[in-house]
């Protein structure tokens, strides 16, 4: 076996060093650029007592009982909010809402956003996460709405064409 010099192992050493320098800046300059492209910060609402925060607790009762009523009032709330397509947690009680109402077209829109703003912020708060449905979970859900509201639809069809 030939054994590599001294020489060459000075050589060697330092374009490791360099490439392994070069792999840990990129990865953090990918991560930083990624953290630029997501405007929404993920909360702590059990500290945090921003708007939302304030938003999240006061609906938090009404989404585990499920009454559309009173979470109405919640959701025009969560509308007049610059900052809710960003926002996990309240586009979870935009999704909630619809389901609620049995509006298919807009659960399911509020769904696509929830499932975009989820992946970016890596969750939801930790005060929702408690009993918070993922959005990949939710999606049956929404489908379900989906399937149900188009049969509705056909079975009125049925009933209303002459026979």
């Amino acid at each position: 076996m030939k054994r590599i010099s001294n020489r060459k192992k000075l050589l060697v050493i330092p374009v490791v060093v360099m490439l392994a320098l070069g792999v840990y800046w990129f990865n953090q300059h990918r991560s930083k650029s990624k953290k630029v492209e997501n405007n929404y910060k993920l909360t702590n609402c059990i500290q945090d007592q921003t708007k939302e925060c304030v938003l999240l607790n006061n609906s938090l009762e009404y989404m585990q009982k499920l009454p559309p009523a009173q979470l109405m009032a919640y959701y025009s709330k969560v509308e007049e909010l610059k900052t809710y397509k960003d926002n996990p947690n309240l586009l979870y009680i935009c999704t909630v809402y619809y389901i609620n109402i049995e509006d298919s077209k807009n659960a399911s829109a509020c769904h696509d956003l929830l499932q975009v703003a989820y992946a970016k912020s890596g969750g939801y708060d930790p005060l929702l996460s408690s009993f918070a449905i993922a959005p990949d979970a939710l999606q049956s859900v929404v489908d379900s709405l989906k399937l149900n509201n188009s049969q509705v639809q056909n079975n009125s069809r049925l009933m209303t064409e002459p026979q």
